[in-house]
């Protein structure tokens, strides 16, 4: 018979005897016990029915560690672009079938700091943690998540944080923004440019005069440069809204006051002046440039005008105070690229007329004449 006993008593007082297989000589014995639960246990080892020194031993059963390898993390937070700079992202962390174990989180920012970027963690019951963290600037971020003291798979990951909406760098162009100038059933065209703005959604909506949402089609995407275009079917005043990142962009809304429907033309314009032209040394703002009309007395003027600085600018056509059929033209002006030399240019008789930055255009009357109701 084994003179050698032992017992172990869990923290509820459970005491259970297990076996001790003698070693090699049979001089030791191993003792091997599975406890069941956290906590202090008792291990008591009698020989010959007496405790041995220092028995019983007390032994402390802490939670036990879980399985890495078994948890998953998915969500927004960690996908490699999309999150941009000062908006909360997040992603949740599934430990169901990993055993016991903490979740920690841990983000770097480009410099590698971790202090910089504020982490916050929730559990959500079923094995289920929600992460969230708020980067403050653009760059690469190491995402580091570990269960248990482990790394999970793919940890880390490194998500390419984008910069920050600034709706205030988005820039306009078109003849659908223009204040006036846009009859009944012409098509009013724009653009909005956001390649200065950081990242965000581009929303667009136009409202007729009774406040109704009016169609708009997207005609276009380039690198950041959208085109739009709606048609308005009733005269009055329109809004088109427009927002990057949720923020109104500069001048938005635009209100627009559509007039109605043209009738026959008889006032023709034309010239590169209406599409495209060279700015000069001067600087003025693109609102404003000197003008000149010189009358041909051909039932037809010849008119100059110097813009000083580049952009876009609306050339309005007027009669009668109201625009003609497709005024105001839209000329875009580059800047001036010092490519032209007046110097260099050479001319043989009969001298040429060189207008040296300048821009012109041609506006003719045909037989205009007005019809009033009532008129006889």
């Amino acid at each position: 018979m084994l003179a050698l006993a032992v017992y172990v008593e869990d923290p509820q007082g459970r005491k259970e005897e297990v076996k001790a297989v003698p070693n090699e000589g049979k001089k030791t014995f191993s003792v091997t016990y599975v406890p069941q639960v956290v906590g202090p246990h008792k291990v008591t080892v009698l020989f010959a029915g007496q405790q041995i020194p220092k028995s019983p031993f007390v032994v402390g059963v802490d939670k036990a560690l879980g399985d890495a390898s078994k948890v998953t993390a998915k969500g927004a937070g960690l996908e490699p672009t999309g999150n941009i700079a000062n908006r909360a992202t997040y992603f949740d962390v599934y430990t169901a079938g990993a055993g016991v174990g903490d979740v920690t989180l841990a983000v770097k920012d480009p410099q590698g700091r971790e202090n910089s970027v504020e982490v916050m963690m929730e559990d959500r019951g079923d094995a289920t943690y929600r992460c969230t963290y708020r980067p403050t600037q653009p760059g690469p971020h190491a995402i580091a998540v570990s269960f248990a003291g482990a790394a999970i798979p793919r940890s880390p990951f490194t998500v390419d944080i984008g910069p920050a909406s600034v709706a205030g760098a988005c820039r306009t162009s078109g003849r659908g923004l223009q204040p006036s100038g846009v009859r009944v059933r012409q098509v009013a065209d724009f653009r909005v440019d956001t390649r200065k703005a950081g990242s965000g959604d581009l929303k667009v909506i136009v409202k007729g005069p009774k406040g109704l949402e009016e169609p708009v089609k997207q005609t276009g995407s380039d690198v950041g440069v959208f085109g739009y275009e709606y048609r308005p079917l009733t005269p009055g005043k329109y809004t088109v809204s427009l927002t990057w990142g949720g923020v109104h962009i500069p001048k938005s809304p635009f209100e627009v006051v559509v007039g109605p429907e043209a009738g026959p033309q008889t006032i023709r314009a034309w010239g590169p002046g209406l599409e495209n032209g060279i700015v000069g040394f001067a600087i003025e703002g693109p609102s404003q440039a000197k003008i000149e009309c010189a009358d041909q007395n051909d039932g037809s003027c010849d008119v100059l005008y110097w813009p000083t600085e580049p952009g876009e600018y609306a050339v309005h056509v007027t009669c009668d105070e109201q625009d003609i059929e497709h005024s105001p033209f839209m000329a875009l002006i580059a800047p001036d690229d010092q490519a032209s030399h007046a110097s260099k240019v050479t001319a043989s008789l009969p001298v040429p007329r060189i207008r040296w930055l300048e821009i012109q255009f041609k506006i003719v009357t045909v037989e205009y004449s007005r019809t009033v109701a009532g008129d006889t």
